[in-house]
Order: structure tokens, then C-alpha cells, then sequence
């Protein structure tokens, strides 16, 4: 099962932050949060598999700057 672990303000963000996962060889989805005429403009969910989230946020953590 897929779960949110971050709300990304814009699609710039959250393409970084699934760099930063994917390094680490986690599975990760985008998905629009709002209503789909706003674009990279509007939020985005990270998420990740739930098997893999208590190491995703450990990652992500370590990586403070970027959330």
C-alpha cells in the first residue's frame, strides 16, 4: 500500500525529493494533491510504500534542507 510521507508544495520540490529516495533505492509515486488545471504549480504527494516508510523518513530527515 502506497502512503503520503510528504505534501510537496510544486512539482520542482517533489521531483527532488524523489531523487533523494530513489538514491536510496525507494520506491516512490508522485500524485497531484489539488485539482489538476494548476499544474508543477500545485501540491504533490511523496509517497512511498508503507513497507519502506520508517526508512524514507530516516533518509529524509537526514536531508532536513530539503524538507
Amino acid at each position: 500500500m502506497w502512503v503520503v510521507i510528504h505534501l510537496a508544495p510544486n512539482r520542482m520540490e517533489a521531483e527532488i525529493l524523489k531523487s533523494v529516495l530513489e538514491a536510496e533505492n525507494i520506491l516512490v509515486r508522485l500524485r497531484p494533491a489539488s485539482v489538476p488545471h494548476l499544474g508543477d504549480l500545485g501540491p504533490v504527494d511523496v509517497m512511498v510504500l508503507e513497507s519502506e516508510l520508517e526508512y524514507a523518513r530516516e533518509v529524509l530527515d537526514g536531508r532536513a534542507d530539503l524538507v
